[in-house]
């Protein structure tokens, strides 16, 4: 796991717990500058990183995860990307509600086919497992 920080449900998707206070907390120390621009006739808050990261906490795997993500999703405007967010888990959730990091796995499972149940009824049976095993 890349962080130890929680997500909860927002009406927009789900966010860092306590992201307000991380954001302020941030540009104390002068790691980010925020501002705010005019998108589509709205105002939308924006951030500038005003300092290198430091990429040695990470490891090579850590940092290919997060290039993998960055380059998924680089072309994804915000109703796109909520739209990703609101899944089954973030749907039944309320507002403030703690997010459980695993739920990120959850749009990848899937009902099994036909094809699924064969393989998985052979695998069993040269594993040793009998009839009544698999049903």
């Amino acid at each position: 796991r890349l962080s130890d920080i929680e997500f909860v449900r927002m009406p927009f998707g789900p966010v860092p717990k306590k992201y307000d206070s991380i954001l302020k907390d941030m540009q104390e120390k002068g790691i980010i500058h925020s501002f705010e621009i005019l998108n589509f006739e709205k105002k939308q808050k924006s951030f500038h990183s005003l300092k290198e990261p430091d990429l040695s906490v990470f490891s090579a795997k850590e940092i290919s995860i997060i290039d993998s993500v960055i380059y998924e999703l680089k072309d994804k405007n915000a109703s796109m990307l909520t739209k990703i967010s609101h899944d089954t888990l973030w749907e039944q959730a309320k507002d403030g509600e703690v997010l459980p990091v695993e739920s990120v796995f959850l749009k990848d499972i899937v009902e099994p086919n036909e094809a699924d149940i064969t393989w998985a009824k052979k695998v069993l049976k040269q594993k040793g497992y009998g009839e009544n095993f698999i049903a």
